[in-house]
């Protein structure tokens, strides 16, 4: 059966928009496509990625052009399917299987277990106690925060998430959170308030966005890592207003 190089194409571009959405960089995933478009004898790869669309253009042997556009959207960051993506992506490269062998493998992928909602509350918990901890708070500070990750965690799992703007989301998440612990710590739970804020703030920052923008930049692709950096510094900034508002509201008589 002759290649379709429209099929290989489309299959590519699943596998590249699942590590843009499991939290790749960009350089990562263009240089996936085109190493993958390249094992299949094509004439030459133009890719173009950034966070927010993909296109991708092919010249086949008979001068034919071939494009295909796909509109991304970020899900969540989950480093064991871009491992999985990733070791695909090499085993393309490297034995150069038919179509249908890739959409089954990149099927398998998409249909791995997500991680629990319990791993993801124990590790909210951990994660907002330990940053307590390590900015100067005791023991029922942690145990403050622990509560406040609750929220967090089951604000950010909310369904609703993905229908809503993130900056404002992020917004909103902080300011019940930063509302939650000024009223625990009224009622005499918790006794260093900053550091219990920090905890919980480490739970919003979108550390792997800022990480992966500063990359793009460093490896030449300048447009796309400023569009991601200033996505990240605006988040960023939504969250810090979002504590800075229920701080002003019912702050003001803890902090004079």
């Amino acid at each position: 059966m002759a290649l379709s190089y429209h099929r290989l194409l489309h299959a590519i571009l699943d596998i590249g928009e699942a590590m843009q959405n499991s939290g790749a960089e960009i350089s990562r995933v263009e240089d996936s496509i085109n190493r993958m478009c390249m094992a299949y004898g094509v004439r030459r790869v133009n890719s173009f990625t950034i966070t927010a669309n993909m296109l991708v253009s092919l010249e086949v042997d008979d001068d034919t052009v071939i494009t295909q556009t796909r509109r991304l959207h970020q899900v969540s960051t989950d480093m064991t399917r871009l491992d999985r993506l990733n070791d695909l992506s090499r085993y393309i490269c490297a034995h150069k299987p038919p179509v249908e062998e890739i959409q089954r493998r990149y099927a398998e992928i998409q249909n791995l277990p997500r991680l629990s909602k319990l791993m993801t509350y124990v590790g909210g918990v951990l994660t907002a106690a330990g940053f307590t901890v390590f900015f100067g708070g005791n023991l029922w500070d942690a145990l403050t925060a622990s509560l406040l990750a609750l929220l967090v965690e089951s604000m950010m799992l909310l369904p609703i998430r993905r229908q809503m703007n993130p900056l404002f989301y992020l917004f909103g998440t902080a300011f019940c959170t930063g509302l939650g612990a000024l009223i625990l710590y009224s009622m005499g739970l918790g006794n260093h308030l900053d550091a219990v804020l920090i905890g919980c703030i480490m739970l919003t920052i979108p550390g792997l966005a800022i990480t992966n923008a500063v990359r793009d930049l460093l490896s030449g692709d300048t447009f796309s890592g400023l569009s991601r950096l200033c996505e990240s510094l605006l988040q960023a900034g939504g969250i810090a207003c979002g504590f800075a508002l229920a701080i002003y509201l019912l702050g003001r008589g803890i902090y004079g």
